[in-house]
């Protein structure tokens, strides 16, 4: 078998997934730790945003009625 397709071992493919796999679950733990710490800060951003915006529309539809 060659050394260079994991393909053919069916050993090194299982590996080579359950390494996938294990990265992919630390990733998201990290991501979920993170979102976590910091959805406060993004909900405050986001309605301030949504302010603005919402009150930019207002002020063009006051400025122009028709």
């Amino acid at each position: 078998m060659s050394e260079g397709d994991p393909f053919k071992n069916p050993f090194r493919w299982f590996f080579h997934i359950s390494l996938l796999f294990l990265f992919g679950m630390v990733a998201l733990s990290l991501a979920f730790q993170l979102l976590g710490q910091i959805w406060p800060w993004l909900l405050l951003v986001g309605l301030i945003v949504g302010g603005v915006v919402a009150g930019v529309a207002i002020w063009r539809a006051r400025r122009q009625p028709w």
